[in-house]
């Protein structure tokens, strides 16, 4: 499934032409998403909140049968369900595809889609964004302005708050491409890179894939699991009272710093990273 949503790029092309580094838009038929998901899907899911893996996001969440979710979804109104499970299994098979393929954590978000209102403003994500429209039309702007490297972690929470009010304006007025993407088409958008997203008619259907391949941080994470095995990571620090030059405190320092060099350049971290994707694909 994966290899035909690429097509014709490929995923070896697609990995060292485009991957983390630039957007990419790739055109395709219906055929590509048959079976995918569908707008009933979404609405007969949005009924089962509670019964459904994921989590909803609705500008009205009071729905007492399917008449009421046709009432809600003809007015224009969205349909947001995250980290979506259950949802189809082809959905759930393209998933854990895309999770072995790129070595990453992926979700899916599905997003269904009115003229009357946007669930966001313009803004960039923090991992990988590979969009795919189901049903319906939806138009895109993917902005030049990307900021370097943002992870979904709770210490750069404002920071990344900070950057989505203070570049927001900035990525609105330079646009790198303004698309319209049709059932089957494919869009690509790295992590930091600024976009937005609208239904210009009618109802839409996309679902985006968040990729977040593991990183430095979550090597320095690993680390400190490994690290927690050894009773040398484990011992107290030199008290300043005892060590007033520091001394003893930089002696310390070096040893831990070498043993975290030997358990980084060893087998036994590269098995843990190795792990890493099936970890998610297991949760």
């Amino acid at each position: 499934m994966l290899a035909n949503l690429l097509a014709p790029v490929g995923l070896g092309r697609f990995i060292r032409e485009s991957f983390g580094q630039q957007p990419l838009l790739l055109r395709g038929g219906g055929e590509r998403v048959e079976g995918l998901l569908s707008l009933a899907r979404v609405a007969q899911a949005v009924l089962r909140r509670g019964q459904e893996q994921g989590k909803f996001l609705v500008a009205d969440g009071s729905f007492a049968d399917e008449a009421t979710v046709q009432a809600y979804l003809e007015a224009g109104q969205p349909i947001v369900w995250n980290a979506a499970r259950g949802a189809s299994a082809a959905l759930d098979s393209l998933t854990a595809e895309i999770t072995e393929a790129l070595g990453a954590h992926v979700w899916a978000n599905v997003y269904s889609t009115g003229s009357a209102m946007k669930p966001f403003q313009v803004h960039f994500d923090a991992h990988d964004v590979l969009a795919v429209q189901c049903e319906g039309a939806k138009e895109w702007m993917v902005s030049k302005v990307r900021l370097n490297c943002p992870l979904d972690v709770p210490a750069l929470a404002p920071t990344v708050r900070r950057a989505l009010e203070e570049r927001r304006a900035e990525a609105q007025a330079e646009p790198l491409m303004t698309v319209v993407t049709e059932p089957g088409d494919v869009l690509y958008i790295p992590r930091g890179q600024f976009h937005d997203a609208r239904t210009p008619e009618g109802r839409s259907l996309h679902v985006t894939f968040a990729i977040a391949p593991p990183t430095g941080i979550d090597v320095v994470d690993l680390l400190g699991r490994l690290a927690l095995g050894e009773a040398l990571f484990r011992e107290y620090l030199p008290h300043p009272a005892s060590d007033e030059d520091g001394s003893q405190t930089r002696a310390c320092l070096a040893k831990l710093a070498e043993r975290l060099g030997e358990l980084a350049r060893s087998d036994e971290l590269l098995r843990a990273l190795g792990a890493w994707p099936r970890m998610w694909l297991q949760g």
